[in-house]
């Protein structure tokens, strides 16, 4: 019994590193742009997020790599006639507008409300996921970090589990946290702690296997200590960091702003020490009167039937500028900013009909970034002859797997996101005009 005792109890401590085993290095250091998704939890109204360019001013623009799309562009402007004006101010833009790309009329296959348009689609791994899979270059892959709300605890990213279910990953929200999460194994003693509990589970496990267990427990028993083994490899492999770690930020902060500053600043070090994927998760928002506009609030307001709603637009714009801008501005001020894209969408595009068709989304791309071909422009993919969404002004456009395929391959990921199922026949023939390129890069962009 006191064998079995001390073997829980060890096992217990391993096992709060396993759920993060894919974030551990795979392979040798690869030289590749850094990915960092933002994604707001409760919505976006589509007219509210960046540009406004008029109809008349849009062009229609070609690529002979993919016929079947058509897209039209036109250069991001910051005037008062529409532009960057409004989630996008120019308090936000502040002088980076010439690397901004925002995509209009990019579709869910099954939009079916909040968390479906994310990073990927419900059943499958996400984008920063895949990305982190392939790429590795220090103990860290990927860093997942979330803010405060009823999914605390949880990112915008998620992965198929051995069994076949699909769990959100956790994500970290605490400054300190983080820092222990990108630089605790780094150090020599931390590691070495850790493969002695490993080491430890391992004995106590060798003495339960010489008592009788039944074979579902044996089994159960076999397929943990595999795990078990395959960290203790691979934390015995992990090349040291060679940034500097800095000071050890503050625990349990509440203030949104000074949050928001840690998380991204810890972030933008992280890129500067080799991790190639960082996903935010943000669900609340801080008000210029000092208010936080909270998850619920927030998710009431995404449900207007009016868009524009003051608050609605001013939480956005915080995000946008509290976490959009200041990657961009850190990792510029690291000096990593040339090889780094930063993406900003959200998990839906009308909360009031919990549709995902016609997903704002804004990219700022690095100019070492060479897979983009196009910066400083508004792109629509909206096909002028497809069926207008019910119910709303927005037609029918290009599948968002095509946004996740661009992101992959210009990380040079082979990988591409698959295309799930269509919930109907009929929803299938909305789309089989674009399907042929479903699992390719956007169009002209890229």
């Amino acid at each position: 019994m006191n064998s079995r005792r001390s073997f829980l109890t060890l096992a217990g401590k391993a096992a709060l590193a396993i759920p993060f085993l894919p974030s551990l290095v795979r392979a040798q250091p690869v030289s590749r742009p850094a990915l960092i998704c933002i994604v707001s939890r409760n919505g976006q109204f589509t007219s509210d997020f960046a540009t406004h360019t008029p109809s008349s001013a849009l062009m229609s623009v070609s690529d002979a790599s993919q016929p079947w799309a058509e897209v039209r562009s036109a250069p991001l402007s910051s005037s008062a006639t529409g532009g960057i004006n409004d989630v996008f101010d120019a308090s936000v833009v502040q002088g980076y507008r010439d690397h901004f790309l925002h995509l209009d009329g990019l579709d869910h296959a099954n939009p079916l409300g909040h968390s479906d348009s994310q990073l990927g689609f419900t059943g499958y791994a996400s984008v920063d996921q895949l990305a982190a899979q392939a790429l590795a270059s220090t103990p860290l892959s990927s860093l997942e970090i979330g803010t405060p709300g009823p999914n605390f605890g949880r990112t915008a990213s998620f992965r198929r589990s051995v069994d076949g279910r699909v769990v959100q990953l956790p994500g970290l929200t605490q400054p300190a946290a983080l820092y222990d999460r990108l630089f605790g194994l780094s150090s020599p003693t931390t590691r070495a702690s850790t493969q002695r509990s490993l080491d430890a589970v391992s004995a106590e496990a060798d003495r339960l296997r010489q008592r009788v267990l039944s074979k579902t427990d044996a089994d159960v028993l076999g397929r943990y200590m595999q795990a078990v083994r395959e960290l203790s490899t691979r934390i015995g492999a992990l090349p040291a960091l060679t940034c500097s770690p800095g000071t050890r930020p503050l625990d349990n902060v509440t203030d949104l702003n000074q949050l928001a500053d840690l998380q991204t600043s810890l972030a933008a070090l992280a890129v500067s020490c080799g991790v190639k994927v960082v996903s935010f998760f943000v669900q609340s928002a801080l008000l210029s009167d000092g208010r936080v506009y909270d998850s619920q609030w927030w998710h009431n307001e995404s449900h207007a039937t009016v868009p524009s709603v003051p608050t609605f637009l001013e939480g956005n714009r915080w995000v946008a500028r509290s976490y959009f801008m200041a990657m961009v501005r850190k990792l510029d001020a690291l000096g990593v900013w040339n090889d780094a894209m930063v993406v900003m969408n959200s998990d839906i595009s009308n909360g009031r009909l919990h549709n995902n068709e016609n997903q704002p989304v804004m990219l700022a791309v690095g100019p070492g970034v060479s897979a983009f071909r196009q910066r400083g422009v508004y792109v629509s993919y909206q096909r002028s002859s497809a069926p207008i969404v019910p119910q709303t002004s927005d037609r029918h456009g290009l599948l968002i797997t095509q946004l996740f395929n661009t992101l992959l391959s210009a990380q040079g990921v082979s990988q591409t996101l698959p295309v799930p199922g269509f919930i109907t026949p009929e929803r299938r023939a909305l789309y089989e005009p674009v399907l042929s390129g479903a699992s390719r890069s956007l169009p002209w962009i890229s």
